[in-house]
């Protein structure tokens, strides 16, 4: 008697797609994964701050290298024309006039600050020296004056102006004093000159007097 095999179920569509699945599955998992190769793959993971690209991007334009050749004829090109025309400033005969007249206007507008600077100090110390011709009048005639209020005692910017009138006073004076004897020396010095001349005046007078009173048959 021949064995009875037991009876397989007929393969439908279903296990068709299921082995299907199956067979895609073990083949993806099989193959390698894929990787990145670009660039900015193994900065990815790197915080954007520490990123060479961003501060390249702080770097002004005209600082940075040039990144093709196009780019580096252009500045060869404007490098090129700065020279030139630096050279025709320098050529040009109306750059030592241009320079003078910025000389000249720079120091007029110092003198004119000293001067403004000098005009007021002298101001402020005339309204001082009245303040104190003032106060030494009142006390004088007896009046009750706030001595002490009236030239800032204790306060530390009032003394300070004070200070500084009383000191510019004192070079004042000085000054002065300096010019009245350059002057009386100079004038010290001028006098045997001044005799001398006098002298050497009055004898070409006299000449000419005594021309005047020759007797006309001598002339």
């Amino acid at each position: 008697m021949q064995s009875i095999r037991p009876l397989r179920p007929l393969a439908g569509p279903h296990t068709s797609c299921a082995r299907a699945l199956t067979r895609n599955q073990r083949r993806f998992t099989t193959s390698p994964p894929l990787r990145d190769t670009s660039p900015t793959a193994h900065t990815s993971h790197v915080p954007r701050i520490a990123q060479p690209s961003l501060w390249q991007t702080l770097i002004p334009k005209p600082f940075r290298p040039p990144t093709n050749p196009v780019e580096a004829a252009e500045r060869a090109k404007r490098r090129a024309e700065r020279k030139a025309s630096r050279r025709n400033f320098w050529a040009s005969p109306y750059t030592p006039f241009l320079f003078l007249a910025l000389l000249v206007g720079s120091n007029a507008i110092q003198i004119i600050a000293e001067r403004r600077e000098q005009l007021n100090f002298s101001r402020k110390t005339e309204g001082k020296i009245a303040l104190l011709k003032e106060v030494i009048g009142k006390v004088r005639r007896g009046e009750n004056v706030d001595v002490k209020g009236l030239l800032g005692t204790g306060d530390a910017k009032a003394e300070a102006e004070w200070e500084e009138v009383v000191r510019e006073l004192e070079e004042t004076d000085l000054l002065w004093e300096r010019r009245k004897r350059e002057e009386s020396k100079r004038k010290k010095e001028e006098e045997p000159v001044n005799l001398q001349q006098k002298e050497r005046e009055g004898g070409e007078d006299d000449v000419v007097k005594m021309e005047g009173r020759r007797p006309r048959f001598l002339m």
